[in-house]
């Protein structure tokens, strides 16, 4: 027992040795590694080398924030102060406002609600170049629908010019004639009546003046049908004339229209390509918004981290927004000239619209006029106008000054 007693103490000496090397060999180790560090140019001195480095790199971009801020967010900030109290900044939970019209944010989001006013207007011209292309094309149906009336009252008169033949004045004349002939025993009914001859004689030589004169009436009224038949025919020509140019007037308002008609279809065409430049400018300022939401959270980091890399990223990134907002911006100026434009085209065609439609009402009266003054049967002579019609600028109906009257207007 004592001699393993004495056994287990000498290896426990040893293991004790053992362990008492092994510690200072990694205390000379580490000592070593200590005096290795703290060599001039060792570790340490590189450390603190970059050290400075960073911390000067990092000032500088320090430096830089204020401007930054001023470009993306306005208002005045410093190195000291980050954040401004009306337009916020980097590291700051706002980042412009409505005073902050400077801000590449706050030209953001006027230049996509300037896009959304555009298309909204666009939108209500579009309607106002429809509805007002419908009633030009009710008001040519109408005219239409008029000079188709005319032309069928027209076809009606010569209708009742042709059942008054000249053969069949010519017959009722003959009928006339074989009447009065048929009176040829004048002479044996006086000698019949030979009391009654005096009083015969009379009545004979009466009969034969009468039947002269009737004869004479009847060729009066063959010669004045004849007359009235010609007057009638003329007066037709002088009709189915004023008909061919009302016709003629109103197929080239109708072209007048349809050409309107294409003008509009192609104003849609540059009112959907100007839509999609606002939907495309809506998502570059989007765009533009988020990247100055990245930037403002990476210099967040920047400022707690100190990251060198992260510092320098973000100055590159920030460069490319300016440069981007100001494209954006060029492009929305683009896009606001294109709907001035399209809003001067807009407020032409409407004018145009309504001086077709002015003009169209004119030739609708003239075609009514003439059409009850035939009706009436009125004396064969020409038709005149009893009034004079033009279409003053911006008025949707004509203005007529009559002959004995003042002017009115056409509704009047």
């Amino acid at each position: 027992m004592k001699d393993q007693t004495t056994r287990l103490q000498e290896a426990n000496v040893e293991g004790a040795l053992n362990l008492t090397r092994m510690a200072k060999s990694k205390s000379d180790e580490a000592a070593a590694n200590v005096r290795q560090i703290n060599l001039p140019g060792g570790d340490l001195f590189a450390s603190q080398s970059r050290r400075k480095d960073t911390e000067t790199q990092i000032s500088n971009l320090e430096n830089k924030i204020p401007d930054l801020n001023k470009q993306i967010c306005d208002g005045e900030t410093s190195k000291e102060k980050e954040c401004d109290n009306l337009c916020g900044g980097a590291g700051c939970n706002q980042c412009g406002g409505l005073s902050c019209l400077n801000g590449a944010v706050t030209m953001a989001g006027t230049a996509v609600k300037s896009a959304e006013d555009a298309d909204a207007i666009l939108i209500e011209k579009d309607r106002e170049a429809e509805q007002v292309l419908r009633d030009a094309t009710k008001a040519d149906l109408n005219t239409q629908r008029a000079a188709n009336a005319a032309q069928k009252l027209a076809n009606e008169c010569l209708a009742a010019e042709m059942s008054l033949d000249a053969s069949e004045i010519q017959n009722l004349a003959g009928q006339i004639n074989e009447a009065i002939s048929s009176v040829t025993n004048v002479d044996q009914i006086l000698q019949e009546t030979e009391e009654d001859l005096f009083e015969g004689t009379i009545s004979s030589s009466s009969s034969r003046r009468y039947a002269v004169e009737d004869q004479n009436k009847a060729d009066i009224a063959i010669q004045e049908a004849s007359e009235d038949i010609i007057a009638a025919r003329s007066d037709l020509e002088k009709i189915s004339d004023q008909m061919e140019t009302a016709v003629g007037s109103a197929d080239a308002s109708f072209n007048g229209v349809s050409e309107l008609a294409e003008r509009q279809k192609n104003l849609q065409t540059v009112f959907i390509q100007n839509e999609n430049h606002v939907n495309s400018a809506q998502n570059a300022a989007i765009q533009a918004k988020n990247q100055a939401d990245s930037a403002n959270a990476e210099l967040y980091q920047l400022n707690k981290g100190f990251k060198n890399d992260k510092a320098i990223d973000l100055q590159r990134r920030a460069s490319e927004l300016s440069t981007s907002a100001s494209s954006k911006l060029g492009n929305l100026l683009d896009v606001e000239k294109e709907f001035e434009r399209n809003e001067e085209t807009l407020t032409q065609l409407n004018a145009e619209l309504i001086r077709l439609n002015c003009e169209m009402m004119i030739h609708l009266q003239v075609v009514e006029s003439k059409s009850k003054y035939y009706r009436n049967c009125s004396p064969p002579e020409e038709w005149s106008p009893s009034s004079s019609c033009q279409c003053l600028p911006g008025q949707s109906e004509p203005t007529c000054t009559s002959r004995r009257e003042a002017p009115t207007l056409y509704n009047q």
